[in-house]
């Protein structure tokens, strides 16, 4: 009894639970790879209850659910955030079910795990490939389930094109560094860039440090994109023509070049996040900071825009530090917005439930002041109050270099990098940033940004951010379900980026959202219009094409048309339906181009194009009237193709013909009562299981063979597949 003792004893004080064993057992999810499920977080709804799935970052593509000490659900469904009618809801069919129009068929979560219990290699853990794609390719004897993980990979990375437009305090007056006496370097001589006035350029620099709203009109400009200096802007940027060349190549002030900035797939979406960025074109790389023209060229400059002309003064050093941590009670996720506290700080045009930051974020201190005034339990803001609370892994640097590792008193978080000093000898500051790209709504939708200096965002062409001004790295939020009160799910719109880093000595940009995927392809998109009531009755499926013309590049505004009138007339939309994905191969051919052309109504009106744009499919009677497999309608404009895929069935169910049926004869199965089947194999094999599963891959009865001849229960007449270790055989029991 006292061995005993001790022994709890010691497993106590090593922290390890008294408890000694615990059930763990985990749901591996392929989700398909595709725009739709990356605009949103994607739940499995367990008999009634959602769970959030979790990404696996260690395999892109994957996300997890663990049950620990659970019960596992009987009815399971795989959806996503926003979507309750289950239009796209993922059952046990995996995407083939919506695809087909479908109804998702519930997963017996617990019934698959005693299917697969006495699989040599089962560890409790199930990989489910819900993306039809994927799963067609990886043979299975149940589609798209296995007891190993399969060798597939997602995309979790994705770059969002940037239009840079590079400067100096020597080129423009509203860009300003530190020099001998205060800020307008530019100015020491008496004269600011293009010859503005020093006393008028350094008061516009004054004027303007901290958070200063208003600077720009709340709306977008449609055929531009370009935000537009308000009246109360003059302050800032002197004259409407100086803020003009923030967003517009002007030969002699800048220079422009196309940056993608790389997002990275995170636990609740999608990030970029500059304090863990390492600049290309450093000749020693170190990590953090938003210094995006470090590479350029004359000819870097002359490849991105031939007519421009190559202003090396744009590409002026300055000194620069950088980027330092918030405390650890900043970066703790807000517990209803699921986003670091320190992102709901300040109120703007998406986001009402934090506090008035004008003039703010100028001055170290006196924000540190006023942040722990609004929340009395931050007892720390930035990191150099706090260095030991750094993030995990965050580089330390021997004070006033770029050299990492420094210890004891030499030991810095924030690096140094000085004009003729060792390392990179400063970094190439001042200048502005332009993204145009959209996104497809969906419930739930957030977008946080933070950086210095100015930072403005329009979503559907209104101003959603407004952190204007010179200022320490600052926080906006939106609330895009508010801020956008009409949106429809599933509907695209606009989002427009626009920053500034307009003063020395530190540059950051961060962006956190669950709405990405962001998109800037040029070409066709497609909008399924689909009602569901109406498919129910009709079949149909109408389809919304929209255009974005190619304009040498994503970093170019562009401008995407929905409506028939503004269709260009050239080029034209023609229709092709094929069983060739790529479209490209004649002999798959089933109606061509000059087919649709000749009469936009076919097979029957399963097909309608008289509206090129507004493209109606009875989704319904298609796949019921072809013979099984995949099946694309390829829409042209010019040189870009779409294509919508539809998986005909066949007349069996499309559980059924999933089910890889085994030829083997290890076990055979017949109908031996009126509700009975009886197993039998080759000699005894009591070590084997068995699963009965209806023709929906629902598993209806498990158990251990108890001799050559097993003799099992069906609820009703019908047919069944029965599964024998790696074997399965179909019964049909009338």
């Amino acid at each position: 009894m006292k061995l005993t003792k001790a022994i709890t004893a010691s497993f106590i004080a090593l922290g390890a639970s008294s408890t000694w064993a615990e059930t763990v057992r985990e749901l591996h999810v392929f989700l398909p790879d595709n725009t739709m499920w990356k605009t949103s977080t994607p739940l499995i709804y367990e008999d009634g209850k959602a769970h959030e799935l979790t990404p696996d970052l260690d395999h892109c593509g994957w996300f997890t659910r663990r049950y620990v000490d659970e019960n596992l659900p009987h009815n399971a469904i795989i959806k996503m955030e926003g979507d309750d009618d289950l239009k796209y809801g993922i059952g046990i069919n995996g995407e083939a079910g919506y695809l087909n129009g479908e109804a998702a068929e519930p997963i017996d979560l617990d019934g698959l795990f005693q299917l697969y219990s006495s699989e040599p290699v089962f560890q409790n853990k199930l990989y489910f490939v819900a993306d039809e794609r994927q799963a067609a390719s990886l043979p299975a004897e149940l589609y798209g389930w296995y007891t190993e993980m399969p060798n597939i990979h997602g995309n979790c990375t994705f770059g969002i094109a940037t239009m840079i437009y590079d400067t100096d305090a020597s080129l423009h007056p509203a860009f300003s560094c530190y020099a001998a006496g205060g800020e307008g370097c530019q100015a020491v001589s008496g004269t600011a860039a293009q010859g503005v006035d020093a006393a008028t350029a350094i008061k516009a620099i004054y004027d303007c440090i901290g958070v200063t709203t208003g600077l720009v009109e709340d709306t977008l400009d449609k055929t531009t994109k370009k935000p537009k200096l308000s009246a109360a802007g003059k302050k800032c940027f002197i004259d409407e023509k100086y803020f003009n060349q923030l967003f517009n190549y002007t030969e002699g002030v800048n220079e422009t070049s196309c940056f993608d900035i790389p997002f990275t797939r995170t636990l609740k979406g999608w990030d970029f996040n500059s304090d863990e960025f390492v600049v290309p074109g450093l000749k020693t790389a170190v990590t953090g900071g938003f210094f995006p023209v470090e590479a350029s060229t004359d000819d870097v400059i002359k490849h991105a825009n031939a007519s421009q002309k190559p202003l090396p003064a744009a590409r002026t050093k300055r000194n620069a530090e950088g980027p330092i941590f918030y405390g650890t009670k900043l970066r703790a996720l807000d517990p209803t917005e699921q986003i670091p506290l320190i992102n709901t700080i300040c109120n703007g045009p998406g986001w009402d439930k934090g506090h008035d930051c004008n003039g703010m974020f100028a001055d170290a201190a006196e924000t540190e002041t006023f942040i722990k005034s609004i929340n009395s339990t931050i007892d720390c803001v930035f990191g150099w109050s706090c260095p030991e609370q750094a993030p995990t892994n965050w580089p330390i640097y021997t004070e006033g270099t770029e050299t990492p590792g420094g210890i004891g008193i030499n030991g810095v978080s924030r690096w140094t990098s000085n004009v003729g000093g060792n390392g990179n000898g400063g970094r190439n500051h001042h200048f502005c940033s332009e993204t145009h790209a959209q996104f497809k709504y969906k419930k739930g939708a957030r977008f946080s940004i933070s950086g210095n200096d100015d930072i403005w965002v329009f979503i559907d062409n209104k101003l959603a951010v407004d952190i204007g001004g010179n200022h320490l790295s600052a926080p906006g939020y939106v609330d895009v379900d508010k801020f956008l009160p009409n949106a429809k799910q599933d509907s695209i719109y606009d989002i427009d980026i626009f920053t500034c880093n307009r003063r020395a000595p530190s540059s950051d940009l961060r962006i956190s959202t669950n709405m990405l995927y962001m998109d800037q392809n040029a070409g066709i998109s497609l909008e399924s219009k689909q009602n569901m009531e109406e498919w129910r009755r009709t079949g149909n499926n109408e389809y919304k094409v929209c255009y974005t013309e190619n304009h040498n590049g994503s970093c170019v505004p562009q401008v995407t048309v929905c409506d028939t009138a503004d269709f260009p007339t050239k080029p034209k939309i023609s229709f092709l339906f094929t069983t060739d994905a790529t479209g490209n191969d004649p002999t798959k051919t089933l109606i061509s181009e000059e087919e649709f052309a000749a009469n936009p109504i076919q097979l029957d009106s399963i097909f309608n194009v008289s509206n090129p744009t507004r493209p109606i499919v009875n989704e319904k009677r298609l796949t019921e009237s072809l013979a099984p497999g995949m099946y694309y309608l390829i829409i042209k404009i010019g040189d870009e193709q779409a294509a919508i895929s539809f998986v005909a069935k066949s007349e069996a169910s499309i559980a059924e013909r999933r089910v890889a049926l085994s030829s083997t004869s290890a076990f055979s199965v017949m109908k031996s009562g009126a509700q009975e089947i009886t197993i039998t194999t080759e000699k005894p094999s009591l070590a084997k299981r068995f699963a009965v599963m209806d023709m929906n891959g629902q598993v209806l009865s498990v158990g251990k063979l108890n001799s050559i001849d097993t003799r099992v229960k069906v609820p009703t007449a019908g047919s069944y597949i029965v599964k024998v270790g790696n074997n399965t055989k179909r019964v049909n029991v009338r």
